[in-house]
């Protein structure tokens, strides 16, 4: 593999560096997350598609397919001690974004110089 090639995985390696973490959020109608974790009376349970009524919460579990509604689980909303959904921070994702964008233009230039450089020596380097 020539190093214009490999410098090309760079953003690859980069945005998999990537990290997800739990967050605390708030319980409203709002919420979208695919992955939350609650706590009720001292249980805790993870759900996913979550949907937030008045007076309940309901989600399917992660053990389930997403796709099963059937599989669909709630609580009442009063008894909800806690809610964390697992996502990137808006900071964190600005930042990696950030890493990865000047990753990515740094890599195109080092194999535009590169490709230029073989060209003005006579060769194929590709």
């Amino acid at each position: 593999m020539t190093m214009s090639r490999i410098a090309c995985l760079f953003p690859l390696l980069m945005a998999g560096a990537c990290t997800l973490d739990w967050h605390q959020a708030k319980l409203s109608p709002h919420l979208d997350s695919a992955h939350v974790m609650i706590w009720a009376g001292g249980r805790e349970f993870e759900w996913q598609r979550l949907r937030v009524f008045p007076d309940s919460v309901t989600g399917i579990p992660m053990s389930a397919s997403a796709k099963c509604d059937s599989c669909r689980v709630g609580l009442a909303r009063a008894s909800v001690d806690s809610v964390r959904e697992w996502r990137m921070s808006t900071l964190e994702a600005d930042w990696w974004g950030t890493v990865i964008l000047v990753g990515l233009v740094a890599d195109i230039w080092y194999v535009v110089e590169y490709e230029i450089r073989c060209a003005k020596e006579g060769r194929h380097c590709g």
